[in-house]
């Protein structure tokens, strides 16, 4: 489950602006007159977005299992940790090298846009930070954003209202987005700053002490005006944020990406029932996929060892080849498993200093691993298993 990231001025500011939305829909429709302005207007703010959605769906090219399927992947594992029940529809668009997102919605149904130089940032080392963008677009989904911007239309006519709530607004998303792709969060605020090759050479500490300079009444009003706030705070929120999770990676050093995915077979923990759960190191959580006695498919799956079965809890990892060839080329096959064995080291260590024992496992069905656990090849391939349980003296080994 998620925390309460929303920024409470998203809150004030949405009920100020329904009252004052309100107040004005009152007013109107106690005359006939003021109904065929309500009426008129709704029916040009229809008109527009459908307009705009046509141009959408007409000149964009649609993301899915055929088309650019890794953005495909990153929305359907951030959509239910959003709570969004399925993936809407998303788009990629030709921007003229403008560097950008929106989520909108028409009639019930949300879309999301995302900026072809934004998406570019995938193909050059730079997954989380679309991840992160992805995540950031999601939430103004999640949190209905969209749709209160059109309910709360009339605010639009009180001075910094509606900019001000439309703030707070994408604060919530930076903090949703943040909390679910921490390692791409900087440098998705970073790109937008500088663009998607400057940013790598920005001195990030110099950029957030913008956000403490001095404004000034031109650098004020123009904040105020705006629907988003300038990237400096933006930066600031995120870095905080980030500074307060405190989470360890648990990922290769040398790695700007994380390619490997951890799958356990629980048999015998305390605290955890039997079942195959996925971590989620972003947020150190545990997701339960499949219930129930796993120890004759884990040691099936691992060609028939019976050690993956008779251990407290068995792994898969589940290395991201197609990402991690699109990073580095030839060379990010090899960095897949230098980030499995990287992870296998660190559970040597903590095995021994619980007092546990542990080994590496690397003979194993591929398919049926794909298989057992639903991935589709696309979304990643089974690179090394592993098991952790007690000690079993073998007399064949003692002196």
């Amino acid at each position: 489950m998620l925390p309460d990231l929303v920024n409470p001025k998203e809150k004030t500011y949405l009920a100020i602006a329904i009252i004052a939305s309100a107040f004005v829909y009152l007013i109107l429709l106690v005359s006939l007159i003021g109904i065929f302005y309500v009426l008129i207007g709704a029916f040009a703010l229809a008109v527009v977005q459908g307009i705009a959605i046509g141009q959408l769906r007409g000149n964009s090219v649609r993301v899915s299992a055929q088309q650019f399927p890794g953005v495909l992947a990153m929305a359907a594992e951030i959509c239910p940790r959003l709570g969004i029940a399925s993936v809407p529809p998303i788009y990629i668009m030709q921007s003229g090298g403008v560097l950008n997102a929106f989520a909108t919605r028409f009639f019930g149904r949300n879309y999301i846009c995302i900026y072809s130089e934004i998406l570019e940032l995938a193909y050059d080392q730079g997954q989380e930070a679309v991840a992160f963008v992805l995540a950031h677009e999601l939430t103004h989904v999640a949190r209905n954003h969209v749709w209160w911007k059109t309910v709360i239309f009339p605010a639009q006519f009180v001075p910094f209202l509606a900019a001000a709530y439309s703030r707070a607004c994408e604060y919530t998303c930076d903090a949703y987005g943040a909390y679910l792709h921490p390692d791409g969060a900087e440098a998705g605020i970073l790109v937008l700053a500088a663009g998607k090759r400057l940013y790598r050479e920005m001195n990030v500490d110099a950029y957030l002490a913008q956000a403490q300079e001095p404004e000034g009444f031109w650098m004020w009003l123009a904040e105020h005006l705006s629907t988003h706030p300038n990237l400096p705070k933006r930066m600031l929120q995120v870095r905080r944020l980030r500074a307060t999770r405190n989470i360890q990676p648990l990922f290769a050093d040398f790695a700007t990406t994380r390619f490997v995915h951890l799958y356990l077979y629980v048999h015998r923990v305390e605290g955890l029932a039997p079942g195959v759960y996925r971590y989620w190191p972003e947020h150190a959580e545990l997701e339960k996929i499949k219930e129930g006695d796993q120890r004759l498919i884990a040691a099936a799956l691992s060609l028939g060892q019976d050690l993956a079965g008779n251990a407290c809890l068995a792994f898969s990892m589940i290395g991201d080849l197609e990402n991690a060839a699109r990073s580095y080329g030839d060379r990010g096959y090899r960095y897949v498993h230098f980030e499995a064995g990287a992870i296998g080291q660190r559970m040597y260590l903590a095995s021994e200093a619980l007092g546990l024992r542990a080994t590496g496992i690397g003979a194993f069905f591929d398919g049926e691993v794909n298989r057992y656990l639903s991935l589709a090849p696309e979304l990643g391939q089974v690179v090394y298993h592993f098991a952790i349980g007690y000690p079993v003296p073998d007399p064949r080994l003692e002196a």
